[in-house]
């Protein structure tokens, strides 16, 4: 058994013997001597480090870098320029690059500064380079220095930790306006606090050196020169961002935002009073150059009594001029009340052509009747038939098709409206003027808060104090459709325009109608359309005995007999159909609007359904560092 165990050992010994042969053999193939000397490495990395009188220091670093046979472009150095100091505050040192010089051929290098650090790319993008090379960077670093009671320390990490190829050797001087008397050292991996290699004060200076820094290994020094020396020894230190510290409420920010508040607030109050209506007062009527004259008041803001029932509307009041006057906008139901209106006068003709694809449409048709219409009829009306064809003898066009030169027709039509409804003394001023006022102010406001917020937030704990500003601006940009006031004599027509729309919504089929109700139902129908009840009037002008009679004004394509058509298919036929016409032909209406600029905002647009570099002493402490590559 022991022999068998003997010659088991040896057989064993055999294969290593063996084994460290052929390894041997393979090492020494010129394959892989290649490979080694492919490897990209820095052969020594020499740092200069003046230390000025103002606080900054002068660093100037020789990098020889051997690219082995790679054919490469050159080299890039990335520096940290911003560091966390503590839970609140970063430590910034910021670089000037003084100058970038190189052996290769033709060298170029580019700067870029966005981050937290700066790069410095070095080598020509047209040419590349191998085997060794040097490459000489020169910058200045301002906030550099550590500040202490007894004197101030320079604790830089002059090899970074973020080299990815290995360092034969580093070298490093250190110089002051005064001999150092103080020096040490500190090399490895990132937080390793072993010394380096040699670390000396000879003659003032300081020298340091560390042989065969591996990747990510770096090398940091630390001197102490007397206080008083460097005028601003650092750090520099900035307030890191965070809403909670932009926004914090202090008394300053508190104080300034609350009385900017209440200021704005009376403003803004003021300025909704001044915005309010006007109506006839109760008290007795004064005299103006001799001529009694009825005195007027604000409305009150809790007055909501319903207006009285009137069964007519006011006299001289055109649909859509009663549409602009009770929400001081020229919508597009006030020109489609207009249009069917102007039908009803004998001025045009609305056909329903034979249902089919793409959709149900309507044509109208010009008729021969002129003169007695107000401006802004009148423009609608030739905006019509601008581009209308002809057929025996008449001007016709289908709502679908209504081209261009509409467009320009519809805003001079909205236009001549509001100058109507103010020259009629209806409300203060044109209503689309007063609106576009407070809406520019209070845009103008907002933008104003909005800037001054976001820079008061990102500059200091101050962005409370403008929020006011803003808020105001939105308040007023919310407010500026109701903006337009009404003259007492406007807003005794608004009401009684109220009250004529309860009665179409509800009373019109009531048991005490008058006896021209049947005539009166085509009259008043722009005047449904315009106060957003077609369907309402459609329901109950269906149940109002003797309707049998569909106006002239109105063509179907469907068979008729007027003999045979009841009440109830009456509306069928007539009403329902009306009802469809308004509602499409404000979807045209507005798409026009908007194309022209419009008729202003309105609640009713749109038809009828709406750490610091600090001291520890390690490996990578304090400023510097960083580190690069080749490309």
């Amino acid at each position: 058994m022991g022999r068998c165990i003997r010659l088991l050992l040896a057989g064993v010994a055999l294969a290593c013997a063996i084994t460290a042969a052929v390894l041997a053999t393979i090492l020494a193939a010129p394959g892989h001597a290649s490979a080694q000397a492919t490897a990209e490495r820095i052969t020594s990395y020499d740092a200069r480090i003046v230390i000025q009188r103002n606080g900054s220091i002068l660093v100037t670093e020789q990098i020889t870098y051997d690219f082995g046979t790679d054919r490469r472009h050159g080299i890039f150095r990335v520096i940290p320029v911003r560091v966390r100091y503590n839970g609140r505050y970063d430590r910034v040192y910021p670089i000037d690059v003084r100058s970038v010089s190189s052996d290769t051929p033709n060298p170029e290098y580019e700067v870029d500064s966005s981050g937290s650090s700066i790069s410095i790319k070095i080598g020509n993008p047209d040419q590349t380079v191998s085997g060794v090379h040097w490459y000489q960077i020169s910058y200045l670093v301002r906030g550099s220095l550590n500040a202490f009671a007894e004197h101030d320390e320079l604790y830089w990490n002059v090899v970074g930790n973020q080299w990815d190829v290995p360092i034969g050797r580093a070298r490093v001087r250190v110089s002051a306006p005064v001999a150092l008397s103080r020096a040490a050292c500190f090399a490895g991996p990132l937080g390793s606090a072993a010394a380096c290699g040699h670390a000396a004060v000879t003659n003032g200076i300081a020298s340091f050196s560390q042989n065969g820094l591996g990747p990510h290994e770096g090398l940091t020094v630390v001197v102490a020169i007397p206080k008083g020396i460097a005028a601003s020894p650092g750090p520099i230190l900035q307030e890191r961002w965070s809403m909670q510290r932009a926004f914090a409420l202090t008394p300053v920010s508190a104080g300034a935002s609350g009385g900017l508040l209440a200021v704005l607030a009376v403003l803004v109050a003021l300025v909704l009073v001044k915005g309010r209506d006007r109506r006839y007062s109760g008290s007795a009527a004064h005299l103006v150059d001799g001529m009694p004259v009825q005195a007027d008041e604000a409305v009150p803001l809790s007055s909501h009594d319903e207006p009285a029932m009137e069964s007519t509307p006011p006299a001289g009041v055109r649909p859509g001029q009663a549409g602009t006057l009770l929400d001081g906008v020229a919508n597009p139901r006030d020109v489609t009340g207009t249009i069917v209106d102007l039908a009803v006068r004998g001025y045009l003709r609305i056909e329903d052509p034979p249902p089919g694809p793409p959709h149900q449409d309507w044509r109208l048709v010009r008729l021969s009747k002129t003169g007695g219409l107000l401006d802004y009829e009148q423009i609608l009306l030739d905006g019509l038939f601008k581009d209308a064809s002809w057929d025996s003898g008449a001007a016709s066009t289908l709502l679908s098709e209504l081209g261009p030169g509409f467009t320009g027709q519809l805003r001079q039509a909205q236009d001549a409206l509001y100058t109507d409804a103010a020259n009629r003394g209806w409300f203060t001023g044109r209503p689309d003027r007063a609106r576009r006022r407070w809406l520019l102010i209070g845009s103008v406001l907002f933008a104003a808060g909005a800037v001054a917020i976001v820079v008061a937030a990102a500059r200091s704990h101050l962005g409370l104090i403008p929020v006011p500003v803003a808020l105001a601006g939105l308040v007023l940009i919310c407010c500026a459709q109701w903006m337009p006031v009404r003259t007492a004599k406007g807003t005794d027509l608004a009401r009684r325009l109220l009250g004529f729309r309860r009665y179409l919504a509800t009373a019109v089929a009531g048991p005490t109608r008058p006896a021209r109700q049947v005539d009166l139902l085509d009259d008043y129908l722009p005047y449904a359309i315009v106060f957003g009840c077609t369907k309402e009037w459609a329901d109950v002008s269906a149940a109002v005995a003797g309707a049998a009679r569909v106006p002239s004004w109105y063509r179907s394509s469907g068979s008729y007999s007027p003999g045979n058509v009841s009440s109830l298919s009456r509306s069928a036929y007539y009403f329902a159909p009306m009802h469809q016409f308004a509602t499409m032909t404000n979807t045209w209406i507005a798409n026009h609007s908007a194309a022209s600029g419009g008729s202003g905002s309105s609640r009713f647009l749109g038809g009828v359904f709406s750490g610091g570099g600090g001291g520890g002493g390690f490996s990578g402490g304090g400023g510097g560092g960083g580190g690069g590559g080749s490309w």
